[in-house]
C-alpha cells in the first residue's frame, strides 16, 4: 500500500459516442474506462457492474469510490459510485457511460468500512502487556475518508485519454496508554482518575492504581486535521486529597496514526518511555512529546481540608503546597523538596516540615520541627 496519499492511476479509454439531451441542448457523449494501476481487460458494454476488484494500492477501509464529471459548457452530469471487493468477484475496470465530450471537471469521494471509535479500556495489571495490546489497537482499520481536487481535462471524442487522481485525506488517529512510573509514590499510596474529554465525546473516568494501564483510541468522524483531546489527570493520596491535576491536548495530524505511552508520574505532567510494536501501512508514528516543556516555573497544589499525615508524604519537585484548612503533621514528615508551604490555619507539631524556599502559617502548636532544606 502506498503512505499518505492514495493515488489512482486512471487510465480512460473512448469505448463509444452518443448524445444525450440537457434542457434542450444536445450533448456528445463517450464511454470511458477508468484503469486503477493496471491494463484495461474485459472492457465493452457488457463490464458495467459497480462491483469493482479493489487494487494494490487502495487501501482497506476504503469501500466505496464516487466519481463525477461535469461538463463545463453544458453543465451536465455524470456521476458512478464503485464498491470495491475482495474476493475477485468485481470487474478489474472502472466503467464511466456517457460522459459529456469536451472540458470536464472531475472530483471523486471515498466511503470508508470502518466504524468510527473514541472509546477508553482499563485493564487492571496491565503494565506488562502495553506493547502487545497497543499492536491489536493498530491492526484495527482507521476511520478515514477520502477526496480529490477538482481537476479539469478534456474529453476527446477520438482518441485515449489519460486521468490521475490523487486521493488525500483530512482524518487521522490517536491510541494512547498511561501506567503509573515504577517509582511514583502515589502509585502505591493513592489512585489517579483519567478522562479523555474531545469535542463531541468524553469518555468515563478511569481510575488507576499500582500496576493498572489505561488505553484510548480515537479514531471517528471528529478525528481530523488539528482537532484535539484533552487528557486529564487527576492524582489522589490515600486519603482521597486531591494533590494534583494534569492536562495535556493531543491532535490530530492528517494520513497519520499517532502512538503514544505514557508515565503518570509524582512531579511531572507526563513522560513518554518507548514501546515495540509494529506499525500500519499509512504513516505511524510514535509520538515525541514529553513533558519538560509543560513544566517551566512551580506548580501549586491546594489542600482545601484540614489534612491529618498517616505516613510520610513528599510533595512532587518544582510544586509548591498551600493548605486551606490546617496540616496535623500527626508524628510523620512533609517534605517539601524544590518548593514553598502556605499554611491557612494550624500546623500542628509531633512531625516534621522539610521545605525548600518558604514556610508561612497562620497558628503553629506541639513544636513542629521546621528544616530549610536547600539554600
Amino acid at each position: 500500500m502506498k503512505k499518505v496519499l492514495l493515488t489512482l492511476s486512471a487510465i480512460l479509454l473512448m469505448t463509444s459516442c452518443s448524445k444525450e439531451s440537457l434542457e434542450g441542448v444536445s450533448v456528445e457523449t463517450v464511454s470511458v474506462i477508468a484503469i486503477v494501476n493496471q491494463s484495461p481487460q474485459g472492457v465493452g458494454p457488457d463490464y458495467s457492474s459497480k462491483s469493482v476488484n479493489r487494487g494494490a494500492s487502495i487501501y482497506d477501509w476504503v469501500s466505496e469510490i464516487n466519481m463525477t464529471f461535469t461538463q463545463n459548457v453544458t453543465g451536465y452530469v455524470k456521476s458512478e459510485d464503485f464498491v470495491l471487493v475482495d474476493d475477485d468477484s468485481g470487474v478489474d475496470n472502472f466503467l464511466i457511460d456517457n460522459i459529456g465530450v469536451g472540458e470536464n471537471t472531475i472530483t471523486a469521494t471515498t466511503k470508508t468500512n470502518s466504524q468510527p471509535l473514541f472509546t477508553t479500556e482499563h485493564l487492571t495489571n496491565g503494565k506488562n502487556n502495553i506493547s502487545s495490546k497497543l499492536s491489536e489497537y493498530k491492526v484495527l482499520n482507521p476511520y478515514a475518508k477520502y477526496y480529490t481536487e477538482s481537476l479539469t481535462q478534456n474529453i476527446l471524442a477520438t482518441e485515449p485519454n489519460i486521468v490521475n487522481l490523487n486521493f488525500k485525506t483530512i482524518y487521522g488517529r490517536r491510541i494512547t496508554s498511561f501506567r503509573w512510573a515504577d517509582d511514583s509514590y502515589y502509585k502505591n499510596n493513592g489512585y489517579a482518575n483519567i478522562t479523555f474529554i474531545g469535542e463531541e465525546n468524553t469518555s468515563n473516568e478511569s481510575n488507576i492504581v499500582g500496576d493498572d494501564a489505561v488505553y484510548h483510541y480515537w479514531s471517528d468522524n471528529d478525528s481530523y486535521n488539528g482537532e484535539k483531546v484533552v487528557i486529564k489527570v487527576e492524582v489522589y493520596n490515600s486519603n482521597d486529597v486531591l494533590v494534583k491535576t494534569f492536562t495535556k491536548d493531543i491532535k490530530i495530524k492528517a494520513s497519520t496514526s499517532t502512538t503514544c505511552s505514557y508515565l503518570i508520574t509524582d512531579d511531572e505532567l507526563f513522560s513518554s518511555f518507548a514501546v515495540d510494536v509494529t506499525f500500519q501501512d499509512w504513516i505511524e508514528e510514535n509520538c515525541t512529546d514529553g513533558c519538560e516543556d509543560d513544566n517551566d516555573s512551580n506548580s501549586t497544589i491546594t489542600w482545601d481540608n484540614n489534612v491529618s499525615l498517616t505516613s510520610d508524604i513528599t510533595i512532587g519537585a518544582n510544586t509548591n503546597l498551600v493548605s486551606n484548612g490546617g496540616i496535623n503533621l500527626n508524628g510523620y514528615t512533609l517534605t517539601i523538596p524544590n518548593g514553598s508551604l502556605k499554611v491557612n490555619g494550624y500546623l500542628n507539631g509531633g512531625g516534621t516540615v522539610n521545605y525548600c524556599t518558604t514556610l508561612e502559617a497562620t497558628h503553629t502548636q506541639n513544636s513542629p520541627t521546621l528544616t530549610k532544606i536547600c539554600n
